[in-house]
């Protein structure tokens, strides 16, 4: 499993995971809910308006895609930590820590 999570991590850094994040990116991993619930609205939409119809299992397929969508933002913010952005609300502003004490 080691072996798999090492070549995971060489990809996504080879991809330009290690990259500084966008600020929407951050905005999204600080607040995972209100995105989650905000997919929720659009898949259930965007289902709704395709089938021409609001029912229970339009509301369903919604609430599976801001699920899921919800999780990605979870996976998004565990990525980033990983590479030692850390978007957390007591951060100050600063997105990357570098280790450097600031008084």
């Amino acid at each position: 499993m080691n072996r798999f999570k090492r070549m995971f991590w060489a990809l996504d850094a080879h991809s330009g995971g290690a990259t500084r994040p966008t600020e929407a990116r951050i905005r999204a991993v600080r607040h995972p809910v209100p995105f989650g619930a905000a997919a929720t609205v659009f898949c259930g939409g965007m289902c709704a308006l395709t089938l021409g119809r609001l029912d229970w299992q339009v509301a369903l397929i919604g609430l599976v895609g801001g699920v899921l969508f919800g999780l990605l933002i979870v996976f998004e913010r565990k990525r980033l930590a990983h590479y030692g952005f850390r978007p957390e609300e007591d951060s100050n502003g600063r997105e990357h820590d570098d280790g450097c004490v600031r008084e």
